[in-house]
């Protein structure tokens, strides 16, 4: 099994439109290598994943720090394919944030699979809790970024996407050296296509790297309303402001370190804070990312192995027989098919299994036997007496030989479809 990182790769873009993109994203990824590097694994031994499509993904085995998301939206159109997780990556949340209150089922039992959900912000980790989620306050990971060796001798005043209402309260002296800038940029296609390709990955991550470095080596004080300026930029040793119209849930964490100045407190803003801090809790943290790494690691990476030894081979092709019966027969090729089986034997069952896999439209509603009550694959049995008062389009799989006479009788007499199944071969009756 391999380590994975999550990126923001594959991303869904406007065709003939402008396409804007947060420099503040790929800066979640580079804290995650940097985590890594802890660890003594270098970012060319990482598979990357990208946030956009984890639910499709299917190479080898990944563990994978989950440590960034937003909301279960699809705002472009494109089919949404980050959650659930494939079953090919067993995750860690770690940093995980996320905006959304109405989560699928699915998606729920996949984060439930795989708690404790380590929540980047109080509002995810209230959001997981509500659904029933064993959930813990881990903070973001940008947070956890080394602190600079040392402050620039004569920095400047990074204003980062600040509103406009601040403007009339901002000191005259720091306007002075001061560099007005933003993290939601104007990205230029290389090609018109429907996903970010590599190469203009491989760029726009760098151009986050590249902000990010330069708030290292130049700023002496960063103000800004974006939380992937504010938290890397106060890892790193730097003064920070963080000022807002108005803040939302995503900023619940922030505050533990620094003021939040909503519109109504800008008046009171200091000007003039101090590094935030907290090097010991720091050192704390990433232990406890780490050690949460190495004991999935420790738990999954064996199990896997096996299955990975298992599962590379050349493979049977499984029910060869049943699959070009069914494709014979004159239904097959119609998409609304409700059907039925006769006798509740394992050929039954397999059948099912067959047209599950083959024909993902026709529908499965009846389920006859003589001796058996209950249910079958969820659907109550009946007994053959019953089969009067159904619908007539439903279509019968005759399974037991023992049932095909009066089967025969019974559904001639009906005027209803079926078919006699004797193993893989089918007689239609229509």
């Amino acid at each position: 099994m391999k380590y994975g990182i999550l990126t923001y790769g594959k991303r869904p873009m406007r065709i003939g439109g402008t396409n804007r993109l947060n420099i503040g994203d790929p800066i979640q990824t580079y804290a995650m290598q940097y985590i890594y590097s802890r660890m003594g694994i270098k970012k060319e031994e990482l598979v990357e994943i990208s946030r956009y499509t984890a639910k499709d993904y299917n190479g080898d085995y990944v563990l994978l720090p989950y440590n960034c998301f937003n909301r279960i939206y699809n705002q472009l159109g494109h089919a949404y394919g980050s959650l659930p997780l494939s079953a090919k990556i067993l995750p860690v949340f770690l940093s995980f944030h996320l905006h959304s209150r109405h989560i699928e089922e699915s998606i729920l039992q996949n984060l439930k699979a795989f708690q404790p959900v380590g929540c980047r912000d109080e509002e995810t980790m209230i959001n997981m809790r509500n659904h029933g989620i064993l959930s813990y306050h881990s903070g973001c990971v940008t947070a956890l970024l080394p602190k600079r060796k040392e402050a620039p001798r004569k920095g400047k005043v990074f204003f980062v996407d600040i509103p406009d209402s601040l403007m009339p309260y901002i000191p005259e002296e720091l306007k002075e050296n001061a560099v007005f800038t933003g993290h939601h940029v104007v990205f230029e296609r290389d090609k018109e296509e429907e996903y970010l390709t590599d190469t203009e990955y491989e760029r726009f991550y760098q151009m986050g790297v590249k902000q990010l470095e330069q708030y290292r080596d130049e700023a002496a004080l960063v103000v800004t309303s974006r939380l992937h300026a504010a938290t890397p930029c106060m890892a790193m040793g730097i003064p920070v402001i963080a000022v807002s119209d108005s803040f939302d849930g995503r900023f619940s964490g922030l505050d533990k370190y620094i003021p939040l100045y909503a519109k109504e407190d800008f008046e009171s803003i200091d000007w003039n804070p101090v590094p935030v801090e907290y090097e010991v809790q720091k050192e704390q943290m990433i232990h406890c990312f780490i050690k949460q790494i190495e004991r999935a690691y420790e738990q999954y990476a064996g199990i896997y192995d096996i299955s990975t030894y298992y599962e590379k081979r050349k493979r049977h092709m499984y029910n060869k027989g049943l699959i070009q019966a069914v494709h014979n027969l004159p239904i097959s090729g119609d998409k609304k098919v409700r059907y039925g089986v006769w006798g509740l034997t394992t050929l039954a069952q397999t059948l099912k299994n067959v047209i599950e896999d083959c024909y993902h439209d026709w529908k499965f509603e009846v389920a006859i036997d003589k001796t058996s009550d209950g249910l079958f694959e969820g659907v109550e049995v009946l007994k053959p007496s019953d089969i009067e008062a159904l619908d007539e389009e439903i279509i019968y799989f005759i399974i037991p030989a023992s049932a095909h006479q009066p089967a025969k009788e019974l559904l001639g007499t009906l005027g209803r479809r079926f078919v006699l199944v004797n193993g893989t071969r089918m007689e239609w009756f229509g």
